[in-house]
């Protein structure tokens, strides 16, 4: 495939590596409009002997992902933040996923990230591209795997400054409107296929 085509669907053929492998770069939301790669996907998806996500999708068991991300026992985000901006945010969290983030106040900021982006972007569809390429394989009797495991990636972030993804919520905090109007570029430019923006 041509580097300049407009596309999130490639093949890869080496001489040290038999058979034909097809790398498909997905995002993980519901919107209707980013699901028009899909179909021509499946396609060669259908063609393919094993089927590997990002990780194990088998693995997580219904549960949420984000689940096993803990912080450190004497965190409390109504503590980090001025009570001013926890304010704003608990506000900001509410109008977004109508959840009280009081309840969520022990939790890692990471999660609460994660829950106010799902949360502003379009979700017309039950399941995310890697959930509905997921079920396909199975269907199909196709071998499926993970290239990484759901424990390296929440690790990941565990190592990272927790002060990070605090500093993130601020922002998020301090231009909300801002935050929701990339969330949806970054749809936008998906659903062009415009990856080098």
């Amino acid at each position: 495939m041509k580097a300049s085509k407009k596309t999130w669907l490639w093949e890869i053929s080496r001489e040290d590596l038999p058979g034909t492998h097809y790398l498909f770069g997905t995002v993980h939301i519901k919107s209707e409009k980013v699901f028009r790669w899909l179909e021509p996907a499946f396609e060669f998806l259908d063609q393919c002997e094993t089927v590997a996500t990002e990780y194990d999708l088998g693995e997580n068991s219904g549960k949420n992902p984000l689940q096993t991300l803990q912080t450190d026992p004497d965190y409390r985000l109504s503590e980090v933040l001025r009570p001013k901006k926890f304010s704003r945010l608990e506000r900001i969290f509410f109008e977004a996923t109508g959840l009280q983030l009081i309840l969520y106040d022990k939790v890692h900021p990471f999660i609460l990230i994660s829950l106010i982006t799902q949360a502003v972007l379009p979700s017309e569809r039950p399941r995310a591209m890697d959930e509905e390429i997921w079920l396909r394989a199975l269907n199909n009797g196709k071998q499926t795997c993970g290239l990484e495991t759901l424990a390296s990636q929440m690790n990941l972030i565990l190592e990272m400054d927790q002060s990070y993804f605090v500093d993130q919520l601020k922002a998020l905090g301090r231009n909300f409107s801002r935050f929701k109007s990339r969330q949806n570029k970054l749809v936008d430019l998906y659903t062009l296929g415009d990856l080098p923006k």
